[in-house]
């Protein structure tokens, strides 16, 4: 589940067309980033699932993945009640 993207403000500013491209790119960047950001959440839940499924347990799946165990039981909770 994405985060809450607050409404874009319209600002009224006579830029060049040059600035205005890299404007358009930063923001394209930055959603393509935050979908990269969901999919990594998603895929992460869905591997924590897996394992832990196999009888892995949260510290060997933490080595594994590279996060602390406390965080591969969020994931755990977290496809539980998604």
């Amino acid at each position: 589940m994405g985060r809450a993207v607050p409404a874009p403000a319209t600002l009224d500013y006579d830029f060049d067309p040059a600035a205005r491209r890299e404007i358009e790119e930063v923001k394209q960047l930055n959603a393509a980033a935050q979908r990269a950001v969901d999919e990594a959440s998603r895929q992460s839940r869905a591997v924590v699932h897996d394992l832990r499924q196999r009888g892995l347990s949260v510290r060997e799946i933490g080595v594994m993945l590279g996060i602390t165990p406390s965080r591969v039981s969020q994931l755990g909770k977290d496809k539980a009640t998604a």
